[in-house]
C-alpha cells in the first residue's frame, strides 16, 4: 500500500493495485485541519508526518500495539548462491526471532538473517511491552552460481601469430577483452599488450560466473626462436620464486634475463655474457608474490618468452 496526505480537505489516504490494472483507495484518517503536507521516515521505517503552517512534525503509531512485522523482500524471492540475506524492519527497542518453516530458528534474533535453505521464512516482532507480530511468509528458493572455467589460452605469442581458438565449460557463455572475436583471441587484434580475457556464463535461472585469463602479445621481431636459443629449459615450474633456466646459443653473445609480472613491471634484470653451447643460470625473485611471470632472454637476435608461476 501507498499513503498520502491530502492537503486540501485534511486527510489521509491509502492507495494499493486491484490486481486488475487498476487502484483501490480508502481514507485512513481525517482530521479537524488541512495542515498536513508530507511524510517522513526514520532509519527504524517508523513514520512521521509534518504540519504546513505550523512547522510542527508528529510521529505517526499504531494504536493497537502491534509493532510492524514485515521482510523486506517479495512474497516469492529467487536469488543466486548458497544464502541471502534477509531483512526485516527494525525498531530500537524491538526483539525479534526468525522462523523457517514454521520453527523458531535457534540464536538467528536479529532484525536481518542469512538464509541458507530453500523455503519459507517469516519473522517475529516483540515490543518492550510484550506487544508482537508475526509477518507474512517470503518463499526462497536458492540456485546455485555455475562452476565456470576457460582455456586454449598459451600466452605468450607473437603478435602477429594467427587467431587462437578459446574454450568455455560450460558451453554457452561470452568472451570478452581486447583481440576478442567470437570464441577466438586474434594477437593481431589486440597487438603488443597485456590484456585479461573473461568468459562468462549465465544459466537458465540467471546466475552469473566468469573465469579469466591473462594473455600477453610481444612483438616477437618475425625472428624464429632458433637464431635466439634452444632447448630452453626453466625448472622448477611452478617454484618459489627460485628456479633454474638452461638453454644453448648459437654463438657466444651478451643476453639480458629480464623476469616480469603480468602486468609488465620488471622485478629482475640481469645481464651477462653467455658461451656458445649450453649455458646454465640460477635466478632469485622471492621478494616476488605470487602469480604469473614471464621470463625473457634478449640479445641481438632478438627475444624468446617463457611462462612461470611463483607460488609462495
Amino acid at each position: 500500500k501507498y499513503i498520502y496526505t491530502d492537503y486540501c480537505d485534511g486527510k489521509i489516504r491509502e492507495i494499493w493495485p486491484n490486481c486488475v490494472g487498476g487502484w483501490n483507495t480508502a481514507i485512513t484518517s481525517a482530521f479537524s485541519t488541512n495542515d498536513y503536507s508530507t511524510f517522513g521516515e526514520d532509519r527504524y521505517n517508523e513514520l512521521y508526518i509534518a504540519g504546513n503552517t505550523t512547522g510542527n512534525i508528529w510521529k505517526m503509531s499504531d494504536t493497537t500495539c502491534a509493532p510492524v512485522a514485515y521482510i523486506i523482500a517479495p512474497d516469492t524471492l529467487s536469488a543466486c548462491g548458497d544464502s541471502v540475506l534477509l531483512h526485516a524492519v527494525a525498531g530500537p527497542t524491538h526483539t525479534y526471532q526468525w522462523m523457517y518453516n514454521g520453527n523458531p530458528v535457534p540464536g538467528a534474533t536479529g532484525s536481518s538473517y542469512w538464509a541458507s535453505q530453500n523455503g519459507n521464512y517469516s519473522i517475529v516482532v516483540a515490543t518492550a511491552s510484550f506487544c508482537s507480530s508475526v509477518s507474512t511468509l517470503v518463499n526462497l528458493t536458492l540456485h546455485p552460481i555455475p562452476l565456470v572455467t576457460m582455456g586454449g589460452l598459451t600466452s605468450p605469442y607473437c603478435v602477429q601469430a594467427a587467431p587462437v581458438t578459446m574454450t568455455g565449460t560450460p558451453a554457452g557463455g561470452v568472451f570478452s577483452g581486447n583481440g576478442v572475436v567470437g570464441s577466438s583471441f586474434d594477437p593481431s587484434a589486440a597487438g603488443v599488450s597485456t590484456d585479461t580475457i573473461t568468459y562468462t556464463y549465465t544459466n537458465s535461472f540467471g546466475c552469473s560466473a566468469s573465469a579469466t585469463s591473462i594473455v600477453v602479445v610481444d612483438t616477437c621481431l618475425g625472428i624464429s626462436e632458433s637464431n635466439i636459443a634452444t632447448k630452453l629449459f626453466l625448472y622448477p615450474n611452478p617454484n618459489t620464486g627460485i628456479f633454474s633456466f638452461d638453454f644453448t646459443l648459437p654463438i657466444s653473445t651478451k643476453n639480458e634475463i629480464v623476469v616480469t609480472d603480468i602486468f609488465g613491471q620488471v622485478v629482475y634484470s640481469q645481464m651477462t655474457e653467455f658461451s656458445k653451447g649450453r649455458n646454465h643460470t640460477e635466478i632469485n625473485v622471492t621478494g616476488a608474490s605470487s602469480g604469473i611471470y614471464f621470463l625473457h632472454l634478449k640479445n641481438d637476435k632478438g627475444e624468446v618468452i617463457r611462462k612461470m608461476m611463483i607460488a609462495n
